[in-house]
């Protein structure tokens, strides 16, 4: 946390042992809003006030894949390689305690799957709805 009431958070990319590749596993949506909540109740409990602005970037990512669980869950598959370096991703704001973090993160999610050649997450059903790991 700095003073200016900001908080940074990190994560590193898993590393496949064979290929020496980086991936996004198939639940980094869970890990993402897991942590966003422990965020949200942080600033919450130090009573710093809404809204809170969350930026989300995926840097130093060139050359790795988005893996996606099979259809019967056991193994997964990978996308084809990501040819940029950085997914920096648009602002979002949390409004209140009672945002529903898994519908906001949606757009953002959609677009991380875009850069790795998907239409959209599949963590979500067909009328946006948050449906988790497939």
């Amino acid at each position: 946390m700095f003073r200016s009431g900001a908080v940074e958070g990190i994560d590193l990319l898993g590393v496949d042992n064979e290929k020496g590749t980086p991936f996004l596993p198939p639940v980094f949506e869970n890990i993402v809003t897991s942590v966003l909540k422990n965020y949200v109740t942080f600033i919450q409990s130090h009573d710093l006030g809404y809204p809170v602005f969350v930026f989300l970037s995926f840097c130093g990512i060139k050359g790795c894949r988005l893996r996606t669980r099979t259809e019967f869950g056991a193994g997964y598959y990978q996308s084809r390689l990501l040819a940029q370096d950085l997914i920096a991703l648009p602002k979002m704001a949390v409004e209140s305690a009672a945002t529903e973090l898994r519908t906001l993160l949606r757009p953002i999610f959609n677009t991380v799957w875009n850069a790795f050649g998907f239409a959209k997450s599949d963590k979500y059903d067909q009328r946006g709805k948050w449906i988790g790991s497939p």
